[in-house]
């Protein structure tokens, strides 16, 4: 099963023209195109999975009522997920900030 998912994104990402870049005629349409990527996706699932990850804590948390450690752990976990989402949050909003605050000339 994982030999066919890889097998899938492997073809997927070598035939998607966003991601291949085939439509970049010059090195502004290159840097623009990477940006796009990173914007709408990488930025998102890294969200994304953070989120999911304090979910799934939040889920331990619930199932070991019973044993100290795994509830200890999962307390670590859940106060590690706060920080992190929090830090994605604040850094993504200071770039936006800066981003609205600097307005560059186009070239």
């Amino acid at each position: 099963m994982t030999t066919i998912i890889k097998k899938t994104t492997l073809v997927i990402t070598a035939f998607s023209p966003a991601l291949a870049f085939a439509a970049s005629a010059n090195f502004k349409d290159f840097v623009t195109n990477v940006i796009s990527i990173f914007n709408n996706t990488i930025v998102p699932g890294i969200f994304a999975v953070a989120i999911f990850a304090f979910i799934l804590a939040a889920f331990k948390y619930t199932i070991a009522s019973g044993d100290e450690d795994k509830v200890n752990e999962a307390k670590k976990t859940l106060t590690y997920g706060i920080f992190a989402i929090f830090v994605m949050i604040s850094l993504w909003g200071l770039v936006n900030i800066l981003t609205n605050t600097f307005v560059f000339p186009p070239s």
